[in-house]
């Protein structure tokens, strides 16, 4: 029990609360004037008829006589309201006291008028609130899985802007698991939005690998339980940690696809301590995976455009190679044939030179068979030194297999002195594919 309304005559308005009555402290004197009152019965004192206990209670507020009447609410004890006189002990009449039990109960009825009509404002406006809530992340997940045509940050952005904003959000990360090495199990932030950058931002750097035990050892079991973490970052254990990025408070979800434990998306309050109301966490819980399944899925649809990219790379090659065939087959100088094959490949790679390098096995060396060159630039060298190494290092005399991976360099990558020899060549970077004929490497 505790004071809830107060009026003052000197103030002729109502007046704050009294700091020490907010909750009625217990003492006997609290106890044995409650005890009366749950009997029904009313409680009238006069400073020179209290007892020392009573009058050592009231002398505190100034209280020279005080009447408390007894108010009931659908047959149950509800509270008192007190009637108190400062300035004088006062008598009160059989008459004086019917006026002041219906003056009380009057008082106390509008008191509760006015709190069920409050707590009705309040849960209307919770229904709004959850309302809106699950409009947001249905909104979310319908921008996730409907367009196609924006980035995985723009979407991103899209999507945990509404969500940060009816939440009272300062930033949120998602963090995905790398998998269990020798020192633990890793996980990364891998996606980070932030009020102040204005949305998407890159994801902070040394968050990018790190070890639960590193970041916060005891997320890993309590995340892997399902459990979420919802407080004040300075009830946490890893209050320092968070601190230092500046979060004050925080809820962390845990995300499993397919029943394994694939991330947890921290959400961070950077201004107020508080633990997030019921509907706050479960919106946040729903955009956490809604988060997820956007990060999938994004990752499949860059897989599919690569492996589309890939198809079709592979298509235009034997395109290419089709009619650089087909072209052998009709009449005409095999070397003119041979060079304009060269430059057709030349043009479609985007290189600079290729060369066609014979092997002599009885002179041990290397002879230029043939070559195209891109008009801007010199010439190849005819001689090309320890390019015969190369070959040999890469490539045995005698293979067995004819389809054999090209062996790809960079003398930028690659500071092999066999790599560096190529650069007074002129060549920075290459591709050498063999062509054995009967089990040997003829040709270059």
């Amino acid at each position: 029990m505790g004071q809830i309304y107060r009026w003052d005559r000197i103030e002729g308005s109502d007046v704050s609360l009294h700091d020490t009555l907010m909750v009625l402290p217990k003492n006997d004197v609290t106890n044995n004037w409650t005890e009366i009152l749950r009997n029904n019965d009313h409680v009238f004192r006069c400073r020179s008829s209290m007892t020392e206990g009573e009058r050592k209670f009231t002398d505190t507020f100034g209280v020279q006589s005080i009447l408390l009447v007894p108010i009931f609410s659908y047959g149950r004890f509800w509270g008192t309201v007190s009637f108190q006189n400062h300035t004088a002990e006062t008598n009160i009449g059989e008459g004086c006291m019917d006026l002041l039990y219906s003056a009380g109960n009057l008082c106390a009825n509008a008191l509760i008028r006015e709190s069920i009509h409050q707590s009705s404002l309040d849960s209307f406006r919770a229904m709004e609130r959850s309302k809106k809530m699950a409009d947001i992340v249905n909104n979310t997940a319908i921008i996730f899985l409907s367009n196609r045509e924006k980035t995985f940050e723009e979407m991103m952005n899209i999507g945990a802007g509404p969500i940060a904003d009816i939440a009272g959000l300062d930033r949120i990360s998602v963090w995905r698991n790398l998998g269990m090495r020798e020192d633990g199990l890793h996980t990364s932030q891998i996606y980070r939005w932030d009020r102040v950058s204005g949305g998407t931002t890159s994801p902070t750097a040394i968050l990018t690998d790190v070890t639960y035990d590193k970041l916060a050892p005891r997320w890993q079991e309590v995340l892997t339980r399902g459990d979420t973490i919802n407080s004040p970052v300075k009830l946490l254990p890893e209050w320092q940690m968070l601190q230092s990025f500046g979060v004050v408070s925080a809820y962390i979800a845990p995300i499993f696809i397919s029943g394994n434990f694939w991330g947890f998306v921290l959400f961070e309050d950077r201004h107020n301590e508080r633990y997030f109301e019921n509907d706050s966490t479960e919106m946040m819980r729903s955009a956490a995976f809604l988060f997820a399944n956007t990060v999938i899925r994004a990752e499949m649809d860059e897989s599919l455009r690569d492996q589309d990219e890939l198809l079709k790379l592979r298509l235009e090659q034997q395109e290419l190679v089709s009619d650089i065939a087909k072209s052998f087959v009709t009449a005409g100088e095999s070397e003119k044939l041979i060079n304009e094959a060269l430059a057709r490949l030349g043009r479609y790679l985007k290189t600079s030179k290729i060369v066609v390098l014979g092997i002599d096995y009885e002179h041990s060396d290397t002879y230029m068979a043939y070559s195209w060159h891109d008009k801007n630039i010199p010439a190849p060298h005819a001689v090309i030194p320890g390019v015969l190494e190369i070959i040999n290092a890469g490539f045995p005399e005698t293979f067995q297999v004819s389809a054999v991976t090209p062996m790809v360099s960079c003398s930028d990558i690659f500071h092999d002195p066999f790599f560096r020899r190529l650069e007074s060549a002129g060549m920075f970077a290459f591709v050498a594919a063999p062509l054995y004929v009967d089990g040997r490497c003829g040709v270059c």
